[in-house]
């Protein structure tokens, strides 16, 4: 069972950040970002108690704690390498928290944090036949959600979509792309425990892997 909150207060920060841009080929760049957020009254999970003594699980203020973050954000153009009209653009992020768990005690990371994120999209433009083609890629992630008598872990696969534009005449664009290319999957693993995972044992683990193929598409915009 969980519940509600209504005492629940806004999570604060002071948040400290540096960032360093390098330009480089006309329009390329590249940027390093580091962030250090010193925070409090933390919105996580944390164990509530009913009258009758029973215990529920609930969104809570549990204190203090730190979040650490590291991003690069890149701005290839590729002409230098053969291909005129194409550009590569990525971004990764890394990411490190800490806060206290209020049911064991224990430091640990803040429910739904991603220790590693990317994207990237590569581009070009062939004016001589109208088009425009590319690949997006996000990247895959994991996180973890603290419950007092659960853990649940989920994985998410890269997302693929490679796609071509092309413009027969300046009015209409025909796009077609093919979604989830790599036919991602979402990977949830739950670890139940028959109470608080301070004092209970492991009851039961739930795996589960879904898998989802890809999806192809043909749009036809026209404007008026």
């Amino acid at each position: 069972v969980q519940a509600g909150n209504p005492d629940l207060e806004p999570q604060q920060a002071w948040v400290f950040e540096a960032a360093y841009e390098r330009r480089f080929w006309g329009s390329g760049a590249i940027v390093f970002t580091v962030s250090h957020s010193e925070l409090s009254d933390v919105i996580d999970r944390a164990p509530a108690l009913a009258p009758d003594g029973g215990v529920f699980d609930a969104p809570a203020n549990i204190g203090s704690g730190y979040e650490q973050e590291f991003q690069v954000n890149l701005t290839l153009p590729l002409p230098r390498f053969g291909l005129r009209g194409a550009q590569l653009k990525g971004e990764v992020e890394w990411e490190h928290s800490r806060v206290t768990d209020p049911t064991t005690g224990e430091k640990r990371r803040i429910s739904g944090s991603r220790p590693v994120e990317w994207e990237a999209a590569f581009t070009q433009d062939i004016p001589s036949w109208k088009v425009t083609w590319g690949v997006e890629a996000y990247g895959g992630w994991r996180e973890t959600y603290y419950r007092f008598n659960e853990i649940q872990d989920r994985k998410l696969k890269t997302f693929v979509v490679p796609y071509v534009d092309w413009k027969p005449r300046p009015d209409i664009t025909i796009r077609a792309e093919i979604d989830n290319a790599t036919e991602r999957g979402f990977h949830s693993t739950r670890y139940r425990y028959a109470g608080p995972r301070d004092v209970a044992g492991l009851q039961h683990v739930d795996d589960r892997d879904l898998q989802v193929g890809r999806y192809f598409y043909v749009r036809i915009r026209k404007t008026l």
